[in-house]
């Protein structure tokens, strides 16, 4: 059985060569080009829009991995992570690690599933 040229193994296998370069420093910080590609494939794979996704990311995170929002009463505790900056309520409850770029990015697609766009709401006007 021939496999599927569009899954995320098959994709990750080839990225290298169909998209050079890619910049990896380190396992979690992956070039902007390869996590939108890796979110659009993602979202495909569940029947989400992308593009919509993307736009999301974009707005949140600017497609970066890390914390962005400080705590509104201690501005050394982090409320959010990743690029699409879910909180660790959404983590603990579905029990998908979001400090990864593949947990991050299906933790995304859970929420979106559920709720659609609301998780979102607050960077609406951006990514609308």
């Amino acid at each position: 059985m021939a496999s599927n040229p569009l899954s995320i193994s098959n994709w990750r296998d080839n990225y290298v060569f169909e998209k050079s370069p890619i910049t990896k420093i380190n396992p979690e910080n992956y070039s902007k080009q390869y996590i939108e590609d890796l979110i659009r494939l993602k979202s495909a794979e569940v029947g989400i829009n992308g593009d919509l996704m993307v736009s999301i990311a974009k707005c949140e995170s600017n497609l970066t991995q890390k914390w962005n929002y400080a705590h509104e009463t201690n501005p050394d505790y982090y409320t959010a992570y990743g690029v699409f900056q879910i909180i660790k309520t959404h983590q603990d409850k579905y029990g998908i690690n979001r400090m990864t770029l593949d947990g991050n990015i299906n933790l995304a697609l859970e929420l979106y599933k559920k709720n659609g766009t609301k998780d979102w709401e607050l960077s609406r006007s951006c990514w609308k």
